[in-house]
């Protein structure tokens, strides 16, 4: 379901559109931008990666 939306809504592979996040959660500038999220997404990374 969360594939579909990424391909329907974004015109994206999911695959590339989990490249192009990963690259945005090590950017500096997303950061600045929105702090909150940004860390919340790196905590979520970091958790599936200790997970595997």
């Amino acid at each position: 379901m969360k594939e579909r939306a990424i391909r329907e809504e974004l015109g994206l592979a999911p695959v590339r559109y989990y490249q192009l996040l990963n690259a945005l959660l090590d950017d500096e500038r997303a950061l600045a931008h929105d702090p909150v999220t940004v860390n919340r997404l790196r905590r979520v990374r970091e958790t599936r990666r200790t997970e595997r």
